[in-house]
């Protein structure tokens, strides 16, 4: 069975956390060298080792960000998918709602984006659906 968009984005919300560890371990840095006095040992040297992988290891998470979306964005927009989608999305909210929803939850992604025509199909699916 191919990827599916739910895949894909769920290995971009891995690629954030692993972005905010390598953040984290920038906090890390900064700490240590704000209490440099409190140490007995010089850590300049060990501090600038870990802001270089730092940054090699977010220009990494980077290319393979842009793989990740780059292979996302090839996914056609299932329309039974849309269709049941919307039909869910009725069972709690009424077709303004829905319409105002998905405006906005499509506002959160770059335009032409997988998640961007798949707000966009749904907002299509219910403008042309009769209330």
């Amino acid at each position: 069975m191919p990827p599916t968009a739910k895949d894909y984005t769920r290995l971009l919300e891995e690629l954030k956390k692993a972005k905010k560890s390598s953040d984290y371990m920038l906090d890390f840095v900064d700490l240590i060298k704000g209490n440099s006095d409190l140490i007995s040992g010089d850590t300049a040297k060990s501090s600038e080792t870990i802001i270089e992988a730092c940054h090699k290891i977010h220009s990494a998470i980077d290319e393979i960000n842009s793989t990740i979306f780059e292979d996302l964005n090839k996914i056609e927009i299932d329309q039974e998918e849309i269709k049941e989608a919307g039909e869910k999305f009725l069972l709690y909210q009424n077709k303004e709602q829905v319409l105002i929803w998905s405006e906005q939850q499509k506002a959160n992604h770059p335009e032409n984006s997988y998640w961007w025509n798949y707000w966009q199909a749904i907002h299509d699916y219910m403008s042309a659906r009769e209330s």
